[in-house]
């Protein structure tokens, strides 16, 4: 898959927004008191690592358009 330059970008974007959701999710999660809010927490965390390993794939995977 080709991939143009704002694509990319764009991609880049979105796993630095997930980078940042890791960082203050790993911090609240050991915060977090209320077992039901520590759960919450503990699926934004497995999920936002999970689509940032999504995104170096894609983007590992693509040729980008030059």
């Amino acid at each position: 898959m080709q991939l143009g330059m704002h694509e990319a970008a764009d991609l880049h974007e979105l796993s630095m927004a997930k980078t940042c959701t890791v960082a203050k999710c790993s911090m609240l999660v050991n915060m977090a008191q209320d077992e039901q809010l520590k759960s919450l927490i503990q699926r934004e965390l497995n999920s936002s690592r999970e689509a940032i390993s999504e995104y170096q794939r894609f983007l590992t995977n693509s040729n980008y358009a030059q």
